[in-house]
């Protein structure tokens, strides 16, 4: 052990990378490192020294190329943004154009359905004392009806006062509107006391009572039936003569959303697969809820209408996707309540409950 003599042995040097002089290694190994046969280590910090000197001068060579390369692209790469928001600016000239003219077939990802029927169902009357009376519900009602016929809706089904039983008579009276014709628009608009049982809603009548979830409408068991109106045995449940194929449904559910006080899970069914039917000829869905699950909606002031119905007449008539829609909605009411969407598919996107620019009436 060499590190016992100083100076160091014969044969050992000075290890350069210890602070102290006395630590001796040996310089005929295959890596000696720092050690030096000398007890000068002014060559091994020269050494150093160059080493981080090269390494640097790459990094500085590396950027400076980085630079260049930016500098020389930046035309190209600032040429090829102008030119896409040109043509952005372009296309929505032109979309404007085509709006303003009605020449929108060609131009407007927006679907065109072939019939427009929509159903209201109100209830502002409550047969058990427990479900509170809803004074605006059946006058908001009579409002959206009117604006529906104005927007041109070929068919308004309004169900005042409903029981569970009128609102199965409500579906079926616009479904039977609807049959035979493929791409229709079925707006239904709920202004009634609602449960939630698990994550299902089920829709309070006057005739309903919160102790019997028999007494409500399912909305999940509603939905799995309308699921199959694109087939004839589907269709006939409904009393349809004709199916209807690629139908776009749109709840608009203006109530809300606590718990029930009996949470029978196994009501609520799963959908069933089907086979042997293409899936692109069933109805699609979207659901706007007035506010969050859990929390329940407010009907408004004394002879005025909720919350959830003044911000949907006011932005109804604009010519704008659902999701577009949605995004209205949300943005004029408050935080105390929310409204709340689900939708399957691209229905949000191409679904407008809007008539197209022509077909507006004055």
């Amino acid at each position: 052990d060499g590190g016992r003599y100083v100076p160091c042995l014969k044969g050992a040097g000075v290890d350069c990378s210890s602070t102290s002089k006395s630590v001796c290694c040996f310089t005929d190994e295959p890596d000696a490192g720092p050690c030096r046969a000398e007890e000068s280590c002014a060559a091994y910090v020269r050494e150093v020294f160059v080493q981080k000197f090269k390494l640097w001068a790459v990094i500085v060579a590396l950027i400076l190329c980085c630079l260049a390369l930016s500098y020389r692209a930046y035309p190209c790469l600032k040429r090829r943004i102008d030119s896409r928001r040109d043509r952005l600016r372009e296309q929505r000239r032109q979309h404007e154009v085509l709006l303003t003219s009605g020449a929108l077939e060609s131009a407007s990802p927006l679907q065109r359905h072939s019939i427009r029927v929509a159903l209201v169902i109100s209830c502002s009357v409550y047969a058990d004392a427990e479900y509170e009376d809803l004074p605006n519900a059946n006058r908001g009602g009579e409002v959206l009806k009117d604006k529906l016929h104005h927007l041109g809706y070929d068919e308004v089904v309004h169900k005042r006062d409903a029981t569970r039983e009128d609102m199965e008579a409500g579906f079926r009276e616009a479904l039977q509107h609807a049959a035979g014709n493929d791409d229709a628009l079925i707006v239904v608009y709920a202004a009634v006391h609602a449960v939630q049982i698990g994550h299902a809603l089920a829709w309070a009548g006057r005739d309903s009572t919160p102790d019997d979830p028999d007494s409500h409408l399912s909305v999940p068991e509603l939905c799995q039936r309308l699921w199959s109106i694109d087939r004839p045995d589907g269709a006939r449940r409904f009393g349809c003569v004709g199916v209807l194929k690629r139908a776009s449904i749109v709840f608009l559910a203006d109530c809300c959303r606590i718990p029930a006080r009996i949470q029978d899970l196994s009501r609520v069914q799963p959908p069933v697969p089907r086979s042997g039917v293409p899936l692109m000829t069933r109805a699609g869905f979207y659901f706007v809820y007035a506010t969050d699950p859990g929390r329940a909606a407010s009907d408004g002031p004394v002879d005025g209408h909720s919350p959830f119905l003044r911000q949907l007449l006011g932005h109804i008539g604009t010519y704008q996707s659902l999701d577009s829609l949605y995004g209205a909605m949300s943005n004029g009411l408050t935080a105390r309540q929310r409204i709340w969407k689900d939708s399957c598919g691209t229905l949000g996107q191409r679904v407008c409950l809007a008539p197209y620019p022509e077909s507006r009436t004055s």
